[in-house]
């Protein structure tokens, strides 16, 4: 009896030290981080004050405009992102010389290090020595020349062109996995029927890859709402607040030792993200078509 009730136990202990990794360096964390965030925690003392935080995250100025840069850069890396990946995977799709090394060529940003992107592209963008400017004025649009990392008005959507640069070949991946697991017979029949490329995109391809392109969707909604590296390599959330996001805000507010306030904000972020990524996902997973 005894060897039966631990022959049928036996495999459970297995995933006892997994569950024990995973309550102790994310679930005990979270917790802790729920209740620190209704406290003054500083590094002189902590204090239950309820609500404040939050309170403090929808009344301050500094935040306010972090939420709405942090929606905006969202919007726009994900339209892009989207736009770039699904175009990129439908060229690479086709029969062309060297598709294998475009590939790489296109996937290879992925891999690079976030501040060493952050770092060449702080370069690139220098106003009057960068090579974006340069290369402007050598083609003689020098008036196309812009301080890309300092003018308030366009600098979200410059930090949001490394973010682009740098994923798009992720999302391309994906477009081009579900595009090349639809079975030929869709095609053939396609071309028997007499359809063209626009017919074939829109009633077969789009529907047969539905389910990569909401992976891709909530990937976009999710990396952009978690924003940070890209931003704070490049302009730390300047000038002033323009580029400023919740994730570099709640940064600058743990090193300045408001460790309750930054924490409010993460745990703030975190429920956007829940509350925007969960209903998305099962929307658009009702809709995915099977192969």
């Amino acid at each position: 009896m005894i060897n039966t009730i631990e022959k049928k136990y036996y495999p459970y202990w297995f995933v006892v030290p997994g569950l024990a990794i995973y309550f102790i360096f994310f679930v005990a964390p979270n917790i802790m981080a729920f209740f620190y965030s209704f406290t003054d925690w500083s590094l002189l003392e902590c204090n239950f004050i309820g609500l404040q935080n939050f309170y403090e995250l929808f009344s301050n100025p500094s935040y306010v405009i972090a939420f709405k840069n942090t929606i905006l850069f969202t919007i726009f890396v994900t339209v892009f992102k989207m736009a770039f990946g699904f175009l990129l995977a439908l060229l690479l799709n086709m029969e062309i010389k060297s598709k294998g090394y475009l590939r790489t060529i296109f996937y290879l940003p992925c891999i690079l290090s976030t501040l060493a992107v952050g770092l060449i592209f702080s370069s690139l963008y220098h106003p009057t020595n960068g090579l974006i400017n340069k290369a402007f004025e050598f083609i003689g649009l020098g008036f196309l020349a812009q301080d890309w990392l300092g003018n308030a008005s366009i600098v979200i959507f410059s930090t949001s062109m490394v973010e682009i640069w740098k994923w798009t070949g992720f999302h391309m991946v994906i477009f081009l996995a579900g595009i090349q697991s639809i079975p030929k017979e869709h095609f053939e029949a396609a071309s028997i029927d007499g359809a063209n490329k626009w017919q074939t995109l829109k009633h077969i391809i789009i529907p047969m890859i539905r389910g990569a392109i909401n992976t891709n969707f909530i990937f976009c909604i999710i990396f952009g709402l978690r924003v940070f590296e890209i931003i704070f390599t490049t302009t730390q959330g300047g000038p002033g607040y323009a580029s400023e996001v919740i994730n570099t805000l709640v940064f600058r507010n743990f090193s300045n030792g408001y460790l309750g306030l930054s924490t409010a904000g993460g745990l703030m972020l975190s429920i956007i993200v829940a509350a925007i990524g969960l209903p998305l996902n099962y929307y658009l997973g009702k809709k995915e078509v099977e192969l």
